[in-house]
């Protein structure tokens, strides 16, 4: 016989001894009181024995027949011995950079939470209302049948249930929630073995971690976080008393679905914790007038774009099942607060275009079709500080940060000076800005104009990268090379395909926002390349590591290059298409990007311990509108939000001057050194020895000669 079968037996043996304990009781009392005379004439002893022996033998008919259907019903049930192993699903939890619960994964939103750290009001809550001599019976409770019967008959409807604590839980775990008398048989049969097998505390602490409390929260915690949006730690003695008054029905009770219904059923359970005597009258009278408090039926829904890369990343790695019921820790880069402010500037960037696109007719009220996205990164770990895929996650789940490839633009030109500056070149050499053709091997010809459609003449590689001109920028990629470009914007941390086309250097490429925001960071971080790290750690639910990521570094240019680069894009933002980001007091560089009929419209700039890259555009490729270029619609949503993102910091740091450079005064026009007394001399940073030799000529107008400098670069 099975310890299963032997237990259930054990347990029908010593009723069927009560029965016929009773039964001599009756029979005794039935001799002593002589009420079997018939007629003033005594039963024949025969007779009596007779009754005795049928009774005796359909006693034990009876008990044949019940220990028959235990035996059936017990070849059907579950085993209970997977219950040595068992732990309910358990939600992975999300945490930003500063331990902070940001968001959970779930197919069952379920915070497993020890019975230690449950607070006793809220036990004594469940208790009351759902099984008051729970540490006293034996899994059934006979008593508590009979009181609900009377109390619902009284009330002429249900009010109470008769299960026991660990009836219910022998049904969430075992069976289907089917009304039948089978079921219920075999829900007593599994409380009985449950009570037998775990002490009262193990079946308490099971139930209040896996019962389903409405709002898709299984189990105390989850209930408590998703009912008032604090730990079960934190509860009051109401809200415990909400919290247990929901076992019931939860759809029933909750406080979102039946606010008054819902303080009637909190009040209702004080009510039995008073009469339980787990509370005093004053704790009564104070929790019954305590106010329902909830906070806002909007649950904010922080990162979305954020977590569900995470969740894409954790699933492939450790697979749907770890992710899902093993209640993961993930330990994220993201800063929460930076979040808040990445989502606010990117829904007020999109209304200002919005608006604009609707006075000017290229959409309809209301449309709301144009889209963009954010990324923000610590330059020198590479931690993904906030990020915003797109305009509403719920709407589109595609990540516009991540998973889109669009062009650039003019936003890829500071790795075409970067690659310059590299090999030689100075922000003071110049080139003609005069008309170009390049021949293409179809036969056919591509002459780059810039985007004022002028040419400008001599031009030093500061302005030209500067005020963003496209013919210098080709002219100065046809002297570099494009092998020399391409390997430039792999080191820098470029990875999507990159076609062998002089076109690259005006941004025909299609990269993703957050390769170009961490290319970006080269230069912000002084030449070394960090990649983007978006999980700090894993651990498991016992809090075993089982990933931990550190920044993975290498220097990609020299930090005498990231330097120059730098100051010329602070001259952008200064001087150039930069400019709206010069409302912001902080020491910042950036570059805009507008792509042919403004299909996309880009701003990427740093501070020194911040990069973030803004895009804009339509998903279906169409034009944004004549108007709406970089500096018109990225850059005021980069501006808005790095003006919330630096305001935090205790002081604005500086870009770090490393050693190998110099700085002289050069005139603006020729490149050269400048005369004492020229009036618009500018100071210009080098590398040592690529200092100009040459004074420039006193002559206002000077005929450059083209060998002189890089000039006129033809195919």
């Amino acid at each position: 016989m099975s310890g299963r079968l032997r237990s259930v037996w054990g347990w029908g043996k010593r009723k069927f001894r009560r029965i016929l304990n009773s039964l001599k009781y009756n029979w005794d009392f039935f001799k002593r009181t002589k009420i079997y005379r018939i007629s003033a004439v005594e039963l024949p002893t025969e007779l009596a024995t007779r009754l005795i022996l049928c009774s005796l033998i359909l006693c034990f008919i009876l008990g044949g027949v019940a220990a028959g259907l235990v035996t059936a019903y017990l070849a059907k049930l579950p085993q209970l011995e997977w219950l040595e192993d068992y732990f309910p699903p358990v939600s992975t939890l999300i945490y930003s950079h500063d331990d902070q619960l940001i968001g959970q994964l779930y197919q069952q939103q379920r915070i497993f939470i020890p019975l230690s750290e449950i607070p006793q009001e809220l036990i004594k809550a469940f208790l009351a209302v759902e099984d008051e001599d729970f540490y006293s019976h034996h899994g059934i409770d006979f008593t508590a049948i009979l009181r609900a019967f009377y109390v619902n008959f009284r009330a002429g409807k249900i009010k109470e249930g008769g299960s026991t604590i660990t009836q219910q839980l022998a049904k969430v775990l075992f069976l289907t929630p089917e009304r039948s008398l089978s079921r219920k048989i075999k829900e007593a049969i599994l409380a009985i073995q449950i009570e037998q097998r775990y002490t009262k505390n193990e079946i308490l602490e099971l139930y209040l971690n896996q019962i389903y409390l409405g709002n898709g929260a299984y189990g105390v915690e989850a209930a408590a976080r998703a009912i008032f949006g604090k730990s079960v730690r934190e509860l009051t003695l109401p809200e415990c008393a909400m919290i247990a008054g929901l076992a019931g029905s939860p759809g029933r009770y909750s406080p979102f679905a039946d606010f008054y219904l819902a303080l009637e059923r909190r009040n209702h359970v004080l009510q039995r914790m008073l009469e339980a005597e787990y509370i005093s009258k004053e704790q009564f009278r104070s929790a019954i007038s305590s106010p329902l408090r909830l906070p806002s039926k909007q649950k904010e829904e922080l990162a979305s774009y954020f977590i569900e890369y995470v969740r894409q990343y954790i699933e492939e790695k450790y697979g749907a099942n770890l992710l899902y019921r093993s209640g993961l820790h993930v330990y994220t880069t993201l800063d929460a607060e930076m979040q808040r402010a990445a989502e606010q500037a990117v829904a007020a960037g999109l209304e200002a275009i919005d608006l604009r696109r609707e006075a000017s007719g290229l959409q309809r009220r209301g449309a709301r079709s144009v889209e963009a996205a954010l990324v923000a990164i610590d330059p020198r770990s590479g931690f993904v500080k906030s990020m915003v895929g797109g305009r509403d996650f719920f709407r589109s789940k595609f990540n516009r940060a991540t998973q889109a490839r669009r062009q650039p633009g003019s936003a890829i030109k500071p790795i075409i000076y970067t690659a310059a500056i590299e090999r030689g070149f100075t922000a003071a050499d110049i080139i003609i800005d005069s008309p170009f053709i390049i021949k293409r091997s179809a036969g056919e010809a591509w002459k780059p104009e810039n985007f004022t459609r002028r040419f400008y003449g001599p031009t030093t590689l500061r302005t030209a990268l500067e005020k963003s001109r496209n013919v210098v920028t080709v002219k100065l990629a046809n002297a570099l090379g494009i092998d020399v470009i391409i390997s430039t914007m792999r080191a820098m941390g470029i990875t999507s395909p990159i076609p062998h086309v002089l076109s690259i250097a005006l941004g025909s490429c299609e990269l993703s926002l957050l390769e170009l925001t961490s290319a970006y960071g080269v230069l912000a971080n002084g030449g070394i390349r960090v990649e983007p790290l978006f999980i700090r750690r894993v651990t498991d639910q016992r809090g075993r590591v089982l990933e931990e990521n550190i920044p993975r570094k290498n220097r990609a240019i020299s930090p005498q290059t990231a330097y120059i680069i730098t100051s010329i894009l602070q001259g952008a933002i200064q001087r150039g298409t930069g400019w709206p980001a010069r409302v912001l007091p902080y020491p910042l560089a950036g570059k805009t990007g507008t792509t042919d009929r403004a299909t996309d419209a880009w701003f990427i700039g740093y501070s020194p311990d911040l990069v973030a890259g803004v895009w804009v555009g339509l998903d279906n490729n169409q034009s944004l509108g004549p108007n709406e270029t970089g500096a018109q619609a990225a850059c005021p949503i980069w501006v808005k939000f790095m003006g919330q993102a630096l305001s935090r910091q205790a002081k604005s740091s500086k870009f770090e001057i490393p050693d190998g450079l110099s700085f002289v005064f050069i005139d603006p026009e020729t490149g050269l050194l400048a005369p004492d007394d020229l009036p618009n001399k500018f100071l210009e940073v080098f590398k040592k020895g690529t200092e100009p030799k040459k004074y420039s000529p006193a002559k206002k107008k000077i005929k450059i000669q083209e060998n002189d400098f890089y000039l006129n670069f033809i195919d």
